[in-house]
Parts: structure tokens; sequence; C-alpha cells
């Protein structure tokens, strides 16, 4: 038992980090800085100075994978300042409780098959499920987009065909699609106010394939950069680009088709050949029984 001390010591401290981490994120901490002078107004502190102090201990050191790291958290839909930090410090809080969890099962039993099989599922468990999550909820997200983008084409053709202007077209579609709460909409009005702001025509489509990261999104903003730059008219482009991109939902639709005839060869040998053997040779198999 007195081994079993130091185990919950660190369980009950990693338990504490954990809280302290998730709780930083949500709440905002009321201490205000000091001031300067005593007519300027306070300034508050920084509510999620925790976590970034935290994440900023995790974060990698190589600059390339710092921007892989940001472009998964992004391409999740995580796009908060400090979404980054709060990953990493989640993520590394897993694979202490996971590593806790294991000393644990393993001071407990007496067997090592099971101590090893614990310490293989965990450490395996804490260390891919993170990763895992955040991807499932990339391709999520990106399965909604890719749904809900011939429309959003079309509908944007339409407002361009009616006379508006591409910011003002991008504000329209945004406002109309599923009353605002789309995952492309969202996107959309993030783009907007990247052209409000005063950013490129270029820079902002580039930005927005970035953020998403699918082919269907990636020949979009080229397709509407080059006509940017080339000056020719975007509303004959995506005119275009839609009836192309239409083209090629068809021909995905009837490859799939195409797929689930051989895909149920297997199943429909396997499930109903024993039957029709049963039914076909079965009286035959009777009836010689019966003669031998």
């Amino acid at each position: 038992m007195k081994s079993l001390f130091p185990i919950l010591g660190t369980s009950l401290l990693s338990l504490l980090f954990l809280v302290f981490a998730i709780l930083s994120h949500r709440k905002r901490t009321r201490a205000l800085a000091q001031q300067e002078l005593e007519d300027a107004p306070a300034a508050p502190a920084d509510e999620h100075a925790g976590v970034r102090r935290i994440g900023a201990l995790l974060r990698p050191k190589d600059a390339a994978e710092i921007e892989a790291l940001k472009s998964r958290v992004v391409r999740a839909g995580l796009t908060s300042r400090d979404a980054v930090e709060l990953y990493l410090t989640i993520r590394w809080s897993v694979v202490l409780l996971g590593l806790v969890v294991t000393a644990l099962i393993a001071s407990t039993t007496s067997e090592l098959e099971v101590a090893v099989i614990a310490f293989v599922g965990i450490t395996a468990g804490t260390i891919l499920g993170p990763g895992a999550w955040l991807d499932g909820r990339t391709r999520r997200r990106q399965r909604a987009i890719s749904r809900s983008l011939p429309s959003t084409l079309d509908l944007l053709v339409t407002c361009l065909e009616a006379g508006l202007g591409l910011e003002q077209a991008i504000d329209r579609v945004s406002a109309e699609s599923r009353a605002g709460d789309d995952v492309l909409a969202a996107e959309l009005r993030t783009t907007l106010a990247e052209m409000r702001a005063g950013l490129p025509l270029t820079i902002v489509f580039r930005r927005f394939a970035a953020r998403i990261g699918i082919e269907d999104i990636n020949t979009l903003a080229a397709v509407i950069t080059q006509a940017a730059t080339l000056g020719t008219n975007i509303t004959d482009v995506l005119r275009g680009h839609a009836s192309t991109m239409r083209h090629h939902r068809m021909l995905e639709l009837e490859e799939k088709a195409g797929k689930a005839n051989a895909k149920l060869t297997l199943p429909l040998t396997i499930c109903l050949l024993p039957a029709v053997l049963v039914i076909l040779l079965g009286p035959a198999a009777i009836m010689m029984i019966r003669s031998l």
C-alpha cells in the first residue's frame, strides 16, 4: 500500500493540471493590469494566459511543425487564438493521465500479461486519440463543405448574374445558406471580413482554400484568383467552373454506382448461395438418402 501513495499523488496532480488547463481557457480572469496613469482606462488581464503559458511549453520548436499543427487545427474548425495551445495542453494531459492509470493498473495486478496489455492499449489510445479526434473532426467538416458547395456556387453565380458585385454576392450567399449557420457559410463570412479589411482578392481566396483543404475549394480559389489577376469576368468563369464541377459530380456518382455492384457481389455470394444450394439440391439429396 505504501507504494501506491506516490502514484495516487501523481494522479491527483495530473487531474489538477488538466482541470486548470480547461478552466483557464473558459473562464475569464478578473484581475486587472496595473494602471500606468490614474486617468488611463484599466486593461483587463489576458483571459487565456494560463493556457497560453502551458501551450508555449509544449509547442514544437520547429517552425515547420508549428505551421503544420496550426493548419490541422484550423482545418478542424478551431480558429480561436488559443486553439493550438489548448489542443497541446489537453493532448499531453491525456497522455499523462493515461500513464498514471497504467501505473495504477500495473501496481494493483500481479499478472504481467494484463499489465502489458493495459500499458499498450492505454498508451496507444492516449497518444493517438487526440490526433484521431482532430482528423475526424476535419473530415466531417470537409464532407459538410463538399455537400453544400454545388448549391452555394450556383447561388453565387445567380447573385453575380443579377448584377451584384463579388463582395455583395458573397454576403448574400453567406446569409442565405441555411440561415447563416452552415459550415461553408461561416467560411464565406470569414472571407468577406478579410475582403472588407482590405486584403487582396488573391490572398483572401488563398487563405480560404488553406482553411478548408479540399480539392474543389482549391480549384475554386485558383479560378477566382486567375480571373482577378487576368481581369476576366468572374461571372463567366464561375459559371463554367460550376458546370465542370457538376459534370465531375455526376461522374463520381456513376463511379460509386458502378462500384456498388462489385461490392455487393461477395455479400450476396456468401449469404444467398448457401440458401440457393439448399433449395436446389435439398430435395435431390433427400431422395438419394431415402433410396439408399
